[in-house]
């Protein structure tokens, strides 16, 4: 079953792949792993890399053009052919929440969690949040809850959604987002910028990026 179409749906998204392992040397040296693989950048490349992962000021599908707006915003010298390298190196992809590029991001990629899942509560039954003890940081519906806390169990996003949905399908949960893997691929993509910038998640891979 296709997604059905959103406004923005074919607007390609600028996404961060890896995590920051923090500041090295005399703070001009920062490391991000992907995979089983160490990327050493400087200041103005993960600068980007950073950037790539949207700001909570954001409104709306945060893209290429975003990222060099804000990083010119910031004085970031060079920040194009940065994001040129980034993408060379692989710890840059784009993909719109429909269609190809969709799915060749979601097979090539994880999703794993980087805060708790807290559930939700008697005061909101219906939203279910992710942060700290006593302090979420960002709140999902039940649908993209079940598929960002348990996605790092799967080999890559795309089986993780297949997983996701075909749990939810023996359950008879009756949202058709919830139990059609493209659908809530995309609903994850519409959604990926929040998850992101807070902190929640980051796409990662165990395959070797040639």
């Amino acid at each position: 079953m296709s997604a059905p179409a959103e406004p923005d749906d074919d607007v390609q998204r600028v996404l961060p792949l890896g995590h920051s392992l923090g500041v090295r040397d005399d703070g001009t040296r920062f490391e991000v792993r992907l995979g089983p693989l160490l990327h050493r950048l400087d200041a103005p490349r993960f600068a980007v890399w950073a950037l790539c992962s949207g700001l909570p000021d954001a409104v709306g599908p945060w893209t290429a053009a975003d990222v060099l707006a804000r990083a010119l915003d910031a004085g970031v010298a060079d920040a194009a052919q940065a994001l040129d390298r980034l993408r060379a190196d692989g710890l840059v992809a784009t993909a719109a929440p429909v269609g190809p590029t969709a799915h060749e991001l979601a097979r090539r990629v994880r999703l794993m969690p980087q805060l708790l899942g807290l559930g939700n509560s008697a005061e909101a039954p219906h939203s279910w949040s992710m942060g700290f003890p006593d302090r979420p940081v960002v709140a999902l519906d039940a649908t993209l809850y079940d598929l960002v806390c348990t996605a790092h169990l799967d080999s890559s996003l795309w089986r993780a959604c297949e997983s996701s949905s075909a749990v939810a399908r023996r359950s008879g949960v009756p949202d058709p987002v919830a139990t059609d893997p493209e659908q809530l691929l995309a609903a994850l993509l519409r959604a990926i910028h929040p998850l992101l910038s807070s902190g929640a998640v980051r796409l990662d891979t165990w395959q070797v990026q040639p």
